[in-house]
């Protein structure tokens, strides 16, 4: 049994690495190639893979309804496992579930960090007001037509709708970032919407159970029990961050101990997520509570850096195990079904997201195009569809997985869409703007800060020395592969150009006490300094420059003091050849 699950394990991740490899040559998404191999490599295609995440279980749930209401579901089990093969078929899908299930709890636990007190106070009218109106007004028409055209339960509808109410954050964000336009305004607004979904999640997996008929007619005393397990759960965790933002991050921090930190991570992580089972509640609000009390410290940019290589691995496996799910034969039988419930409902989310986007404030245009970014289903969606997969026809069924899949697979044309149909209105001033862990250590005036801008050999070592002096060093470099190596120390990195004054900001330069510009392009380090001098007239600069001639050019835009290459090669070899005498 074991060297099935290994087999498996080792298809998928060589599968994951080839489509990587040819994504990013074609400059296509990571997650949708994930899970076009995904359908590629299930048994509905090629069959690398022999059985689903849910074959399985859809199939034991047939066997006990067809079965004599005389027999238990423990003998109706049994009567499906009756083969050496089928166990082991079912070992292989519960270990796949783990791995898809870790996978969601790592991409929560990413949101979870996410959600400082800053961006929630700048969103916070998106997020509650525009998140709760998209949700509903795309749940109750969805609710609506299932239980009355489709003939579902009340609660199995209930469940579809919140399926296909949910969006996908880190598809639709990183699309936005792909166009340019994500630290905008209108996008800002827009991810207010989608983490609104996200953080709703939680409560829908508490009501899953009863919507379901698992549980029948809970009780007041349990809906009471629920909400003091509720509320004992959010005090730890507020207890827990208030502990880690005081103490545990500045004593991490001294150690500089990566192992200590991933061990820390870990254990906060599965336990909160294991107390969270201990009280009857979800592990995904314990994932998200992880990532809540490990956010808004010091700490914050080296975990997410550290934990980067985790998240990314099991988030490919889970996208993988979502394009297993495809059943291909459904566009045989089914080819109008499938694209008209598409185009429905991408419709239908683009106008319930482009109406809570106009109450919120956005222009007809913006709150259509930024609407349309929202337009898919979102990937933790498949949560609750596993959940009414038992209890709908197979058609419907794989129809609603068909549209989840491929509104996934189109989200990069549906933002780049939407972003054109929006641009024409006049883009709002940002009247917040919100702040790093280490601006608000800034502004209490307990730290010297210092900026490092490009980090090559000569960067690197002048970043190491002022960290070493005790200096808060922030470092800015145009390649994401430069500044990797400081985020996984602790230190403030940001990927970007220097001359942006959203970089520059992210890095603490209104607080910062000196620049050192470390650039070796002579006209690109100008502009830098002219744009911190410009944001911090007060700072000191010191930069590079590599042509004696335009020491006066650098000195003018605000350099006070300039390293000339040019000079100080030409004084070693003076004093080499003076040596000589």
């Amino acid at each position: 049994m074991p060297h099935l699950i290994l087999f498996h394990l080792t298809v998928i991740l060589f599968a994951g690495f080839i489509v990587g490899w040819i994504c990013k040559r074609l400059n296509v998404s990571l997650l949708i190639g994930y899970m076009l191999v995904g359908a590629i490599i299930g048994q509905d295609c090629f069959g690398l893979i022999g059985s689903n995440i849910t074959s399985r279980s859809a199939e034991i749930s047939k066997i006990r309804r067809e079965v004599d209401k005389s027999v238990d579901a423990t003998t109706a089990a049994e009567i499906v496992v009756e083969t050496k093969d089928e166990q082991m078929e079912l070992i292989d899908k519960t270990f796949m579930e783990c791995i898809a299930q870790f996978g969601v709890l790592l991409l929560l636990f990413s949101i979870g960090m996410e959600f400082t007190l800053d961006k929630m106070a700048a969103m916070s009218k998106y997020m509650f007001v525009g998140g709760t109106l998209q949700m509903a007004l795309t749940c109750i028409p969805t609710m609506l037509f299932f239980h009355y055209f489709v003939h579902l339960p009340w609660g199995i509808s209930a469940i579809v709708g919140f399926v296909f109410s949910l969006s996908s954050t880190a598809l639709a964000y990183k699309s936005l970032q792909d166009e340019g336009v994500a630290a905008s305004h209108r996008a800002k607004g827009t991810l207010g919407v989608l983490l609104f979904q996200d953080l709703a999640l939680v409560p829908i997996l508490l009501l899953v159970p009863v919507l379901s008929g698992d549980e029948s007619s809970p009780s007041v005393t349990y809906w009471i029990g629920m909400a003091i397990k509720t509320v004992i759960f959010c005090l730890i965790v507020v207890v827990g961050k208030i502990y880690m933002m005081k103490h545990l991050a500045a004593k991490l921090a001294k150690l500089r101990a990566k192992e200590l930190l991933i061990a820390l991570v870990l254990a906060i992580l599965m336990g909160l997520c294991s107390l969270a089972v201990l009280l009857g509640l979800t592990p995904a609000l314990g994932a998200l509570a992880a990532g809540i009390v490990l956010g808004e410290n010091r700490l914050t940019n080296q975990i997410e850096a550290l934990f980067m290589p985790f998240s990314e691995s099991f988030s490919a496996m889970f996208f993988i195990s979502l394009g297993m799910l495809m059943n291909f034969n459904i566009l045989q039988t089914h080819p109008l079904l499938c694209f008209g419930c598409l185009i429905a409902v991408i419709i239908l989310k683009m106008l319930a997201a482009a109406c809570a986007l106009k109450v919120c404030g956005f222009k007809n245009r913006s709150s259509i195009g930024y609407g349309l970014c929202m337009a898919q289903v979102g990937e933790l969606a498949f949560m609750l569809l596993l959940v009414a997969s038992n209890k709908i026809d197979d058609v419907a069924y794989h129809t609603i997985l068909f549209v989840s899949v491929a509104s996934m697979v189109i989200t990069p044309h549906l933002v780049k869409t939407g972003v054109w149909i929006g641009k024409s209105d006049v883009e709002p001033s940002d009247d917040v703007q919100s702040k790093s862990p280490i601006q608000r250590a800034l502004d209490s005036g307990s730290l010297d800060q210092v900026i490092v801008i490009g980090v090559g050999h000569i960067g690197t070592l002048l970043a190491a020395r002022l960290e070493t002096m005790g200096k808060v060093v922030s470092v800015i470099d145009y390649s994401p592969i430069n500044i990797y190596r400081f985020a996984q120390e602790g230190i403030t990195a940001i990927s970007g150009d220097a001359t942006k004054p959203d970089v520059l900001t992210k890095a603490g330069i209104e607080k910062a006490s000196a620049v050192f510009v470390t650039i070796p392009d002579d006209m690109i380090a100008m502009d830098i300094v002219r744009a911190c001098h410009d944001m911090n007239p007060d700072c000191s600069i010191l930069c590079r420059v590599r042509y004696n001639l335009n020491i006066k050019l650098l000195q003018h835009a605000g350099a006070d003091m300039v390293v000339c290459e040019e000079t100080t090669v030409c004084n070693a070899l003076l004093k080499l050849v003076s040596g000589y005498n």
